[in-house]
């Protein structure tokens, strides 16, 4: 059953983090769960995860995300709408997706891909989301208005959309199957290209009409970021390919969301230290709040973009489940100290999902060392 949840509470918690967002410190530092992108919320209250991302369950997936946040000492506000993680426009291709880790979803097999040879690449159409099937069959997109306009009259607040900013390298790989992408970007360049410039394109047209489909239901709230960033790290691609084929993507895509109002939360998944180090982030437009995962350490991300945006730190998801509450509390407390010494904003954040195999009392404890260290 779902506690009985203060709107003034809520509110406050979420203004606590949108004043850090636009660069003004708060009263605090902010906690800012990535709660598996309502897993935790779903384990909590033992509602199917899969139920709670359906369009018309918005009111209860709303709901349950900010009583397990209440519940578990956090302030109110979601990186993301879990079903746009899962689907990553992939749903808009028709594409059946599995989940790869710190890559995102890819196809399920290398038979499930749109196009199987450069020739029907050719040909490819990008799918029209005015058109309710192709709307419908997304499913992130249904559930970020939905979410939002529940969010917006309920409590007077919004949700990031989780679109994955950088959805348009994976949508590549989903356009003509993972394997056939990154062997072209070593033998066939101009047909990787090509892949990627027709995602990069529908995933543009993708955050056009969600955005503009939540600004229609939200009345005069400011509208909530987009969070972006991408799965696919130095894993997978050498810094070179990753600033030749997915950073231009970047750049397109929040350059064209900043035409609409809309700031950009980062998140890095993967390991990008070879990007960072390269200096390939830099230079990318419209950003609000960076955050990278757990693979770079937190001294060394602020100490780079600390003067100039605010930071979300990246505690390591792995750590929180196999550590001592001791020793995250211990973490946390020192990356709240770190980042208290910034001019621009902290917040306190995992580097990825939080699992939903993570102890209680390591949750807690991330809370009390909010509560202990986190008021300025």
């Amino acid at each position: 059953m779902i506690p009985k949840i203060s709107k003034q509470i809520v509110r406050e918690k979420y203004d606590r983090v949108m004043t850090a967002m636009r660069g003004e410190k708060p009263d605090g530092v902010p906690g800012l769960a990535a709660l598996g992108h309502v897993m935790v919320p779903a384990a909590v209250f033992g509602i199917p995860f899969g139920e709670l991302c359906k369009p018309e369950n918005a009111k209860a997936f709303c709901d349950v995300s900010i009583a397990s946040d209440l519940l578990l000492g956090w302030d109110v506000y979601h990186e993301g709408i879990p079903g746009a993680y899962a689907a990553i426009g992939q749903f808009g291709l028709g594409v059946p997706v599995m989940w790869t880790p710190h890559a995102g979803p890819l196809p399920r097999s290398s038979a499930d891909v749109v196009c199987e040879t450069v020739d029907e690449l050719e040909k490819f159409e990008i799918p029209d989301y005015s058109r309710k099937e192709v709307y419908e069959r997304d499913i992130s997109i249904p559930l970020f208005v939905a979410c939002n306009e529940y969010l917006a009259k309920e409590y007077g607040i919004t949700t990031a959309w989780s679109h994955e900013g950088g959805s348009f390298n994976i949508n590549a790989a989903a356009l003509v199957g993972p394997e056939r992408f990154y062997l072209w970007m070593k033998k066939e360049p101009d047909f990787a290209h090509k892949a990627s410039d027709i995602a990069i394109e529908f995933a543009i047209r993708r955050a056009e009409y969600g955005i503009a489909r939540v600004l229609e239901v939200i009345g005069n709230l400011p509208p909530p970021p987009l969070m972006g960033g991408g799965g696919i790290g130095n894993e997978v691609v050498s810094p070179e390919q990753w600033k030749e084929y997915f950073k231009p993507g970047y750049v397109r895509m929040w350059n064209k969301v900043k035409e609409l109002g809309v700031g950009v939360l980062t998140h890095f998944c993967g390991d990008h230290t070879l990007n960072f180090r390269a200096g390939l982030h830099d230079d990318l437009p419209n950003i609000q709040t960076y955050q990278f995962s757990e693979f770079l350490n937190i001294k060394e991300i602020v100490d780079r973009y600390g003067k100039k945006y605010a930071i979300s730190s990246n505690l390591d998801p792995g750590a929180l489940i196999d550590k001592p509450a001791s020793w995250v509390y211990e973490e946390a407390k020192s990356q709240i100290l770190i980042g208290k010494e910034l001019d621009k904003p902290f917040l306190l954040g995992s580097g990825c999902d939080i699992s939903p195999q993570t102890p209680a009392g390591n949750l807690l404890a991330l809370a009390k060392a909010l509560k202990d260290y986190g008021l300025y």
